[in-house]
């Protein structure tokens, strides 16, 4: 009687498992906790859920549970086996495809994280070591020589924005753009302009800058 009923089980020994321990009049619980396996795993047994049963221990479970129902194991107990392996290795390539997968997208989120996290020390790298540089400093319309019987030129200064200048002791304030504008009184000959740019926690930067005047 244990061979036929085991017989027709291939393919659906699931089946053969629920009826049986119906015959018995016992619960899925009652054998989870007599056999100690979880009870997820008794229904997936139940179920033929070839994908949701371990594959390290579907030969222990299948056997154990097989021998407390009374089924005769040993005479069937291999076919079973063959039909659960070769449902469960189908169960382990979109496994491991969805897998690999998950890891590729892990990889190139991690690797767009670190990008971003590099740029951004990059740049705020370079705006901290900014702030300790001297200014830049320059005059943006310096002619190498005034008209002639000029005695003044008007100058125009860039450095960065909101930023000191001294213009031959003139204190200067660049405007939102950078630039300041002041007057530098000629005299016939050589005339000497010395310019310099303060800005808090940096140094001074010192540049000088010659007009000949007819």
């Amino acid at each position: 009687m244990t061979t036929t009923f085991f017989e027709r089980s291939i393919g659906r020994s699931g089946e053969v498992f629920r009826e049986r321990r119906m015959e018995l009049g016992r619960d899925a619980l009652d054998f989870s906790r007599e056999l100690r396996i979880p009870l997820r795993y008794i229904t997936a047994l139940e179920q033929n859920a070839y994908c949701d049963v371990p594959m390290a221990f579907t030969k222990h479970w299948l056997r154990s549970y097989a021998e407390a129902l009374g089924l005769g194991w040993e005479t069937m107990g291999q076919r079973i086996m063959v039909e659960w392996e070769r449902a469960q290795r189908a169960c382990e390539l979109p496994r491991s495809s969805s897998h690999s997968g998950e890891l590729i997208r892990t990889s190139k989120v991690r690797a767009i994280s670190l990008a971003l996290a590099a740029t951004i020390a990059v740049y705020i790298g370079a705006v901290v070591a900014q702030s300790f540089l001297p200014p830049p400093l320059a005059i943006v319309n310096l002619p190498s020589s005034s008209e002639a019987g000029a005695r003044s030129m008007r100058l125009t200064v860039s450095s960065l924005p909101e930023t000191t200048v001294i213009a031959n002791g003139e204190q200067l304030r660049t405007n939102r753009d950078g630039n300041a504008e002041f007057t530098v009184a000629l005299s016939q000959g050589e005339n000497t302009v010395v310019l310099r740019a303060h800005r808090r926690h940096s140094g001074d930067r010192v540049v000088q800058y010659h007009i000949y005047a007819h």
